[in-house]
């Protein structure tokens, strides 16, 4: 099978997590490269990659893998959040030398996981007092990844980390920016400038299940993974 890499997040200990695009019985499908026991891919497990080194200009959106057939979790490694978990064998990953798709080429490839509103990406979403949107722990979620096209959005630094305020037609609110190769642009640039951005393509993505402390339930926060320039058309 082959897919196109849609985003990657760092994970502390060496891991990261993925999804990718495939077409199966005619229909896009999205999944998240999963190991046995629905554990997080390491970077290690990426043969292209050496202890130590990034996955920047390896594990890249829009480049091509080849991949043998997956499986779904079993039962007692099942996450309802996360209707997209694959189980993979990740050394049979191979990344195809063929290149980046083009930002056209890209766009029609999301196209199919696009919405309107973080509301129709995830309809049991909530908001915490600061504005963070979460989805309940255990909430069974028909995605738990997609896409949104807000007005605006301007990226703003609070204790070492990125977030992103987005601003919708019909609903507004502050999410961690996990753009990997974003947050390295914004952190070396130093330039808040370039934080401003008009009708961008936000990757949404719900993390693992965390408690904050013991007086509220556990929830899955959502992130902005991937951001995309329109105007400029980059990606």
């Amino acid at each position: 099978m082959q897919g196109v890499i849609l985003s990657f997040t760092v994970m502390g200990s060496g891991g990261f997590c993925t999804n990718i695009s495939t077409t199966i019985n005619g229909t896009k499908k999205q999944l998240r490269f999963r190991k046995p026991g629905n554990t997080s891919m390491l970077k290690s497990d990426v043969r292209h990659v050496s202890r130590g080194d990034s996955l920047k200009g390896v594990w890249v959106p829009g480049r091509t893998v080849d991949f043998d057939q997956y499986t779904r979790p079993g039962a007692n490694h099942m996450r309802v959040t996360h209707p997209e978990d694959a189980i993979v064998r990740p050394r049979n990953i191979r990344i195809l030398p063929s290149g980046r798709l083009s930002y056209g080429d890209f766009i029609n490839e999301i196209n199919p996981y696009c919405q309107d509103s973080i509301a129709d990406l995830f309809p049991r979403v909530q908001y915490q007092s600061n504005g963070k949107p979460y989805v309940p722990a255990n909430t069974r979620c028909a995605h738990s990844v997609g896409y949104i096209t807000p007005e605006s959005i301007e990226m703003y630094q609070s204790n070492g980390k990125w977030y992103v305020c987005v601003t919708a037609r019909n609903d507004s609110f502050d999410a961690i920016l996990k753009d990997e190769s974003l947050v390295a642009s914004l952190n070396s640039s130093g330039n808040i400038s370039v934080s401003d951005m008009s009708s961008p393509i936000l990757r949404l993505a719900l993390a693992e299940a965390f408690q904050p402390h013991e007086d509220v339930s556990s929830r899955c926060y959502v992130m902005v993974t991937h951001v995309i320039d329109t105007v400029n058309q980059e990606y």
